[in-house]
């Protein structure tokens, strides 16, 4: 995937709008349901950008104004909080303001404004052509909230 991005080497023609539609861990944006187990780490796969190989994104291909959308699970969670329980949603968001995720990493290292979800991802909405959704917390690799 950043292979792909990086070709495009062209000064007047820069990427300014991407969205991603995936499967996701707080540490990996995964084309390929196989690849996303908590901490996936195969930075040797050129389908995954992770939070290992994001570093070899080139910012120079992207716009000042650029807006990445990612529609993967977890991808605003944060780095090792996959399966953590938080007392209240206040005290998730807090952590979240402070930690570090792989959707602050992409901003970081491409320059664009990040949107990304902290937990799951429903993509039922799809089939009638909509968006994706946010479905919920909890499950094998998302953070959950205590009732």
């Amino acid at each position: 995937m950043i292979r792909e991005l990086n070709k495009s080497k062209r000064d007047n023609d820069k990427i300014t709008e991407l969205s991603i539609f995936s499967h996701g861990t707080a540490s990996n944006v995964a084309f390929g349901y196989e690849n996303t187990v908590v901490e996936y780490t195969d930075i040797e796969n050129p389908t995954n950008m992770n939070n290992y190989n994001i570093g070899q994104l080139s910012r120079e291909d992207f716009a000042n104004s650029a807006r990445i959308d990612l529609y993967s699970c977890n991808s605003a969670s944060l780095f090792g909080f996959g399966k953590k329980t938080f007392a209240t949603t206040d005290a998730m968001i807090k952590a979240v303001d402070i930690g570090r995720s792989f959707a602050e990493q992409l901003s970081l290292q491409s320059g664009a404004r990040v949107t990304g979800v902290v937990g799951r991802t429903d993509y039922s909405p799809v089939i009638s052509g909509q968006l994706p959704t946010l479905g919920g917390m909890g499950g094998p690799n998302s953070p959950s909230v205590r009732d």
